[in-house]
């Protein structure tokens, strides 16, 4: 693909950081480092957002936030977002494409992380209810008055977790273990030219698909 920067953020660790750093240096691609991460705001729903870091200050605070995390039990690993905040230098953030805004939604409180976007992904998932959910957050999205602007910005970031379209049934076997969830299976997150997803952004924004 010709791929000049490659992107890590595997959720709640920065374990794969060090070999992935070390293999793209070997093929001279950039490596861009960052976590996955659950989130409390106001409503006090777990709400999931990748960081990613921009200069040494934010690979100590991502660090910092990766530890907060990993010392609270299994089902608590989140942060709030009060807290988070004070970790935000050289961090960007990114709201999850499942990210659906709360009613009193204040996007100021992320004002001091380097820079905000929404996560705008092409794959879609074998349930129906899954890419409803998604879809309707994209339409929430692009429809806030601040989606675009300097304030938050759109990102075509799709999670890859497999190189080749067929392996995908390594990662249904994954999610089965993990946590039997059959609705999350997707075939469709490998890694893609970026023709393929500009494609599918253009049928996900066609009127047909919200109305």
């Amino acid at each position: 693909f010709n791929q000049k920067a490659l992107g890590i953020c595997e959720k709640n660790t920065l374990a794969g950081v060090l070999l992935f750093q070390n293999a793209c240096k070997k093929k001279g691609v950039k490596p861009i480092l960052g976590m996955t991460i659950d989130v409390v705001d106001l409503d006090e729903v777990k709400k999931e957002a990748k960081l990613y870091v921009k200069n040494s200050i934010g690979w100590r605070n991502l660090m910092n936030i990766g530890n907060i995390i990993n010392n609270r039990d299994v089902d608590l690993r989140s942060i709030k977002i009060d807290e988070l905040i004070k970790y935000s230098e050289g961090l960007y953030f990114v709201f999850s494409k499942n990210w659906v805004r709360e009613k009193d939604f204040d996007l100021d409180k992320y004002s001091s992380f380097e820079d905000l976007f929404f996560q705008i992904d092409t794959s879609e998932y074998s349930s129906d209810s899954i890419d409803l959910h998604y879809l309707e957050s994209f339409h929430d999205w692009i429809n806030f008055t601040d989606f675009g602007s300097n304030k938050v910005k759109p990102l075509l970031l799709g999670d890859s977790y497999y190189i080749n379209k067929n392996d995908y049934l390594c990662k249904k076997m994954l999610n089965q273990i993990d946590f039997g969830a059959s609705y999350l299976q997707s075939n469709e997150q490998f890694f893609k030219p970026l023709e393929y997803h500009y494609n599918k952004l253009e049928l996900m924004a066609s009127d047909e698909t919200f109305y």
